[in-house]
C-alpha cells in the first residue's frame, strides 16, 4: 500500500476516487466500480473488497485495478 494515497467512494455517482502524489502536486483520479450503495470497502491499493451495495449488504465483491487504470472484477481463486 502506498502511504501517499487516499481512497474514497462517494455517493453522487458511486465512483471510487484516489488522491495521490503528495501535498505539492496532488493527482485525483476516479474509477467506476459498478457498485451502487456500498457501505464500505477495504484496499491494498490494487485489490478492493466492497460491500455489494443496495439490496446485497452483508455480501462482498472483489475488484482490482486492471489495464488502463480501470477497475474490473477481481480474481476468484
Amino acid at each position: 500500500m502506498n502511504e501517499k494515497q487516499v481512497w474514497f467512494y462517494f455517493y453522487t455517482d458511486f465512483e471510487l476516487g484516489c488522491i495521490s502524489g503528495g501535498t505539492r502536486e496532488p493527482n485525483v483520479t476516479f474509477m467506476n466500480p459498478n457498485i451502487s450503495g456500498s457501505s464500505g470497502f477495504s484496499t491494498d491499493g490494487y485489490h478492493f473488497l466492497f460491500d455489494a451495495g443496495y439490496g446485497k449488504h452483508g455480501t462482498f465483491v472483489l475488484k482490482k485495478i486492471g489495464e488502463a487504470r480501470k477497475i474490473e472484477q477481481g480474481a476468484e481463486d
